[in-house]
């Protein structure tokens, strides 16, 4: 289990180094900061902007599938409980919404909560910011 644990961190950490050391190949993303060694993203960068757009459509919505989700359970539990005892049909389908509905916001927070923590992981602060480049070689 050791020996997993330590591969998975070894190939996180080989992942955040290539994906920035390619990040800073792309012509006018890395800008240097005044006085400083270490090297911040230039926010005026098409790709910077499309990362930037892509990230604002997923924070809204996540919300709104999440709450679609809970819509949706509630609407099969009332369609169980006013329908299901009238209908063996309407119950079957009522307790197979609710377990869909269940099971997708189950997997909706597992989703967010592994991002949480691939955020924390390479080091981006909760809001998207990106961290200042350093690489090797640098202080």
């Amino acid at each position: 289990m050791k020996k997993i644990l330590t591969s998975i961190a070894t190939t996180l950490a080989l992942f955040k180094m290539s994906f920035l050391t390619v990040l800073a190949q792309f012509p006018g993303t890395p800008s240097s900061s005044s006085g400083s060694s270490a090297t911040t993203f230039n926010a005026n960068n098409p790709l910077v902007q499309f990362i930037g757009l892509i990230q604002t459509v997923v924070n809204r919505l996540v919300p709104v599938t999440i709450g679609i989700a809970v819509l949706a359970f509630f609407w099969f539990l009332i369609k169980y409980i006013t329908k299901g005892s009238e209908n063996e049909k309407e119950r079957t389908e009522g307790l197979k919404g609710m377990g869909w509905s269940i099971l997708a916001l189950f997997v909706m927070v597992s989703i967010w909560g592994i991002i949480l923590m691939l955020a924390k992981i390479f080091d981006v602060q909760v809001g998207g910011s990106i961290p200042a480049l350093k690489l090797p070689g640098q202080s």
